[in-house]
């Protein structure tokens, strides 16, 4: 069984566990009510079965006990002696005499007729057969045609008026001295309309009806054989049975001397006890299912309403701490689930709230502006700082606005993919920001942005201010080193004809002071000349100008 949840129609979870408890208990229960009727029904069913087989054996053993007690009468007649002189002398009225005597006193194993016959054909028979329109010359064919001493045989006579079915037994008789056998006595059982046959075996089966039937065709019957009952009779099947009405039908081939024959028995059998003994099961299964069905749901009633109260306590305590935003003591359920997520439920509200108290506190007191984005790019929320930002003088500029949300428009699609920016360098009216946004993910995608920025103003402004001071300082450098090449470039001309001068003044004849003067002032422009070279190799490094060349130098001993 499959439960399909409409989520715009959602039950509780009072109703949800009543019903799956309901639904359970109401299984289990047609499980056990199920296998009770199964197992009854096959008890009924092998009882009725156990019955047929019981119906079926006791006829059997009826009609087993009755050839076999014809069977050994015949065998008595055959070892008498006073019978055997009888056919000997040839006395047919004395024959006639001994056979009435004895039935009178053994109507039961009587047979319907009885015939005897020597070596040169029919010798004698009691007068019975012409009754059944057995003439004899259908006792001479019966008498050719058996064949086997001491077996019952069925056979199927033609008669001038219909087929007469028999079952008969030939047994010789012997002359005890001379061990010669002296005639054949015959006895035959008719089974047409044999009301006697078919009424001993109804009364000692303890069945309703009886019909005997020889190839499916009924022959003789204790009940007037309609149209319906031959219809039922040709439309059972053996081996079956049927027990679902008044009457049971069970169908019996009999067999003669232990092999399977023509013959069958339809019994009909009063089934009126065992139709009451359903009947009774099936009400007090009924009643049962009934009753069960008033319990489940009385308990269904109650188990709701038991956890419905519990349940209806508990979301209103969910609500109470939702839309105060407070949390207040819970005050435990009689059911230990709901007291544990009761309490679990106080102690985590209280997490919450904390945690949502020091995220709004750190929200509204930073001194940096914060600012969440839809990912269409709509302003959500705003801290004081960054509403402070769109203002001059408490005035809310709306152009600053527009033109911020406009400028960050790009940024917040990009970030709304899941990327995360830093460093992103845009104004608010004449203050500079430095802002980081980083995406809110929630289980289904990106669910908020949230940006903050970074007053740096004043690191723009020093920035400048630093960017002018190297740029007057270069000026200056520059300036300095053309000043200090122009003048070494014009103190270097008067220097070097000051000391070519010293040196054509060494050259010429002149007194000791005087090359010793010479000497000084040739030294003091050298000096001067090393002096001016090394303030134009500093202004080559300042400028950047200053190549270095790598010599080697062979000194000579």
């Amino acid at each position: 069984m499959i439960f399909k949840l409409n989520p715009s129609k959602p039950r509780s979870m009072a109703n949800l566990t009543a019903r799956l408890i309901f639904i359970v208990f109401t299984l289990l229960i047609a499980l056990l009510l199920g296998f009770s009727y199964q197992f009854s029904s096959t008890a009924v069913t092998q009882e009725i079965e156990r019955n047929v087989t019981q119906t079926a054996s006791l006829l059997q053993n009826l009609v087993d006990y009755r050839l076999g007690t014809m069977q050994s009468t015949q065998n008595g007649h055959t070892r008498s002696v006073t019978l055997t002189g009888f056919i000997e002398s040839e006395a047919k009225s004395e024959i006639e005499d001994y056979f009435s005597s004895i039935d009178q006193t053994n109507l039961r194993s009587t047979p319907d007729f009885r015939f005897i016959s020597k070596p040169e054909g029919l010798f004698w028979d009691d007068g019975n057969a012409p009754f059944f329109g057995i003439g004899r010359s259908h006792l001479e064919v019966l008498v050719k045609g058996v064949a086997y001493n001491d077996s019952w045989h069925f056979v199927a006579l033609d008669t001038d008026s219909r087929n007469q079915y028999l079952l008969i037994r030939r047994v010789p008789v012997i002359e005890n001295t001379r061990g010669e056998v002296v005639g054949k006595l015959f006895i035959a059982i008719v089974l047409n309309n044999n009301f006697t046959l078919v009424e001993n075996l109804k009364i000692a089966s303890n069945t309703t009806e009886i019909v005997l039937l020889v190839n499916d065709r009924a022959v003789a019957s204790t009940v007037k054989l309609d149209r319906e009952l031959l219809i039922r009779i040709q439309d059972s099947k053996r081996p079956s049975f049927t027990h679902n009405s008044e009457l049971m039908a069970n169908i019996v081939d009999l067999k003669i001397n232990g092999v399977k024959s023509p013959i069958s028995v339809y019994s009909l059998q009063d089934n009126k006890n065992f139709l009451s003994l359903e009947n009774n099961f099936k009400i007090s299964l009924i009643f049962s299912l009934f009753s069960i069905l008033v319990t489940a749901g009385l308990a269904r009633f109650l188990i709701q309403k038991r956890i419905t109260s519990e349940l209806t306590s508990l979301m209103a305590y969910t609500q109470l701490a939702g839309d105060e935003r407070k949390v207040s003591k819970f005050e435990g359920s009689i059911v230990s689930e709901f007291d544990h997520i009761g309490h679990t439920l106080e102690l985590t509200f209280a997490d919450l709230l904390e945690k949502e108290k020091l995220f709004q506190d750190l929200f509204n007191f930073a001194l940096s502006p914060i600012i969440v984005w839809s990912g269409e790019g709509k302003i959500l929320r705003m801290n004081p700082a960054a509403e402070k930002a769109f203002q001059v003088e408490g005035v809310h500029i709306e152009r600053d606005y527009r033109t911020f949300k406009h400028l960050m428009l790009s940024h917040i699609k990009m970030v709304s993919t899941g990327a995360v920016l830093t460093g992103i360098k845009i104004p608010i009216s004449k203050t500079v920001y430095l802002w980081n946004l980083s995406p809110i993910s929630l289980d289904d995608g990106i669910h908020t942005i949230i940006g903050q920025g970074l007053d740096i103003t004043s690191l723009v402004e020093a920035e400048e201010q630093s960017n002018l001071a190297r740029i007057e300082a270069e000026k200056s450098a520059t300036a300095r080193a053309e000043f200090m090449a122009r003048i070494s470039h014009e103190i270097r001309t008067p220097l070097n004809g000051i000391l070519g001068i010293s040196q054509l003044l060494k050259k010429s004849e002149h007194s000791q002071d005087q090359a010793e003067k010479i000497d000084v002032l040739r030294q003091s422009g050298e000096h001067l000349l090393a002096v001016l070279n090394d303030i134009l190799d500093f202004s080559k490094i300042e400028q950047g100008k200053l190549k270095i060349e790598k010599k080697v130098l062979f000194w000579l001993a």
